[in-house]
């Protein structure tokens, strides 16, 4: 498990993946980015994977587990909300892909320096 508030979703994870070399696959469309936050994020030119995401756990589990875990984080009014974003392709180049609508892959790496200035 993971907070995602420093670095947003897309640090944390490129870090996970660099840190146990494994090659992570997010999917575009299973991201659950508000419409008011993709509106904001794109008058200002930013990205809204690597935005803070304070409150939010990113839980790697396995496969077969999946499911399982799903049902238990719904089960609590924080994790009504909770999806599967991605998956873990292989274990073996740590790195980090966007697959985007069109079926391409965009290679995701860490934040660097900072969006916002911090506010806590």
């Amino acid at each position: 498990m993971r907070d995602p508030t420093r670095g947003g979703l897309a640090t944390t994870l490129v870090e996970i993946a660099e840190d146990f070399s494994l090659t992570i696959k997010l999917n575009e469309l299973d991201l659950p980015v508000k419409e008011q936050v993709q509106g904001v994020s794109d008058l200002l030119g930013f990205d809204p994977l690597y935005l803070a995401n304070e409150g939010k756990a990113i839980v790697i589990v396995a496969d077969k587990e999946k499911e399982k875990v799903m049902d238990i984080l719904r089960s609590f009014t924080e994790g009504k909300d909770a999806v599967v974003v991605g998956s873990i392709l292989a274990k073996e180049k740590g790195q980090m892909l966007l697959e985007i609508p069109l079926g391409s892959k965009r290679l995701l790496t860490r934040l660097s320096g900072t969006m916002f200035p911090r506010i806590c």
